[in-house]
């Protein structure tokens, strides 16, 4: 039945043994490729569904903490991201000790001079981006801002092959530019947004490409030999420092640090942001910097359809034939 086809062979001795089945080489090659190759896809695809579940949690909640005319928040923004950095070092600390490794020893020996550049990077942007974030959702809804950031897969390509000479199959440069087509369909149907508020976006959006692909780059082996919860532990102690500065150097440190905590919408932005950025690191870890950065436009398609059902904006043809476009190029890039 064919060259790499399990062959039954038919053993007869003395003592009359049973019969049993023997696998051809190359099937045995070709079978555990394979099974090797579901088993990565499979762990990428659900570890980029997780991340995609928690930003469309995370994204709704942010309207749920605004105040009745949606020009602030209810809580201490500024201590709110503080928060998110310290549950996602415990978070990382937990999963570390898990481990028989010495986590300060092995940080010591494991960070090179380049690894810390990238950490103290990303903990500036990082938190520079998500107080950015703060004010666009001010003047936007969640879903036209994850449908704006579908442009992330095209610039992260870009970044990549500028920054590390890494470069994309053609397929994939034409799946990119579907969504691409798809998403400018959504925002030129919303013409409700200013100027400002589009370059806020637009903004966000290169930040958060240039996030990624320093991010995935932190990842790899040739930067860091550290096991991904202890560079987790690593990059967010960096980025607790951070928000505690800015956190003191705000114009909110004068409320109360657990101002507006009384709310359940507060702690469940905490705990899904928190979830997101731990999620993140294992989509970077698996699949890198592009496939990462095809979460904004599934969450963006997903919050289009959410935001008209929990915020009565009416949705447009054009919006939903746009969204479900973007939909089919994620789904035939992975």
């Amino acid at each position: 039945t064919g060259s790499c086809a399990f062959r039954v062979i038919q053993e007869e001795d003395q003592s009359k043994r049973p019969s049993h089945l023997v696998v051809d080489d190359c099937c045995s090659s070709m079978t555990k490729n394979q099974v090797h190759s579901t088993a990565t896809k499979t762990a990428v695809v659900s570890s980029l569904l997780l991340l995609v579940t928690f930003s469309v949690i995370n994204n709704l909640v942010y309207k749920l903490t605004q105040t009745p005319d949606g020009a602030s928040y209810t809580y201490n923004t500024h201590s709110s991201q503080l928060n998110v950095e310290l549950i996602k070092l415990g978070i990382s600390i937990a999963q570390a000790r898990a481990t028989p490794a010495d986590i300060l020893s092995e940080m010591r020996s494991g960070l090179s001079f380049k690894a810390c550049a990238f950490l103290v990077f990303l903990s500036v942007s990082y938190a520079f981006t998500n107080q950015l974030l703060f004010s666009i959702m001010v003047v936007a809804d969640p879903g036209i801002l994850s449908l704006f950031k579908s442009f992330t897969p095209v610039v992260v390509a870009l970044l990549n092959g500028a920054m590390f000479s890494s470069r994309l199959s053609l397929d994939s440069y034409a799946t990119i530019l579907i969504m691409c087509l798809g998403m400018s369909t959504v925002t030129s149907s919303s013409g409700a947004y200013a100027a400002p508020a589009l370059l806020l976006m637009g903004l966000s959006t290169l930040l958060s490409s240039l996030n990624m692909v320093v991010n995935a780059r932190l990842l790899h082996p040739s930067v860091t030999a550290l096991s991904m919860p202890l560079i987790n532990c690593a990059m967010y102690s960096c980025g607790a420092v951070v928000n505690l500065f800015l956190f003191l150097l705000s114009p909110s440190s004068s409320q109360p640090y657990f101002h507006g905590y009384a709310s359940v919408h507060v702690w469940l932005y905490l705990v899904s942001k928190s979830l997101m950025g731990v999620t993140a690191n294992l989509v970077f870890k698996r699949g890198g910097a592009v496939v990462k950065s095809m979460a904004p436009p599934l969450v963006g398609a997903v919050l289009v359809a959410a935001s008209a059902a929990l915020y009565g904006r009416e949705v447009k043809a054009e919006e939903a034939k746009g969204s479900l476009t973007v939909l089919a190029a994620a789904f035939l890039y992975l």
